[in-house]
């Protein structure tokens, strides 16, 4: 069990992306297997490692690492709209460490830089951890019927101000 000083929180540094693109391919064929084949391989084309690795200097987008001393075990992806919003795209901790909170704190880090980037509200969809994000205060917004791989999705938005 990691103790709190090895586990840390910061920006991926593009000299990581490669480590980012393994853990994001990790997860979509372990936690997100239920999404349909064809829809894997899309979110795969979409997220290669040269566009990860451009994400990580971009200055719209939000990408945290969640680090046990060197390795990467953990990360979100969110982006800043142009109407001072944000979207998580993805977030994403590894199995072997959930239950401690490092997901929760993960959430707060991201959510703490966005405030900083003067961002006023981030919203995502998940299909399974609605309860997780209500807990952070997050409010469900609207069902989107068998949007992703046949499952309901549901969106949900909190205000940062």
């Amino acid at each position: 069990m990691p103790t709190q000083t090895d586990i840390h929180i910061r920006n991926v540094p593009i000299h990581h992306s490669g480590r980012l693109h393994s853990l994001f391919e990790y997860a979509l064929e372990t936690d997100f297997a239920y999404f349909a084949p064809v829809y894997r391989a899309e979110v795969r084309n979409t997220n290669k490692l040269s566009r990860l690795r451009l994400a990580t200097i971009h200055p719209k987008r939000i990408i945290l690492g969640l680090y046990n001393k060197a390795e990467l075990i953990g990360y979100s992806m969110s982006g800043i709209q142009s109407d001072n919003t944000a979207f998580l795209f993805w977030m994403y901790v590894n199995s072997g460490y959930r239950g401690q909170g490092l997901g929760r704190d993960l959430l707060i880090s991201t959510e703490n830089l966005l405030h900083r980037r003067n961002v006023d509200s981030i919203s995502l969809i998940t299909h399974n951890q609605q309860h997780f994000y209500e807990r952070l205060g997050f409010e469900f917004e609207k069902i989107l019927p068998e949007y992703i791989a046949g499952v309901d999705m549901y969106a949900m938005q909190k205000r940062l101000v």
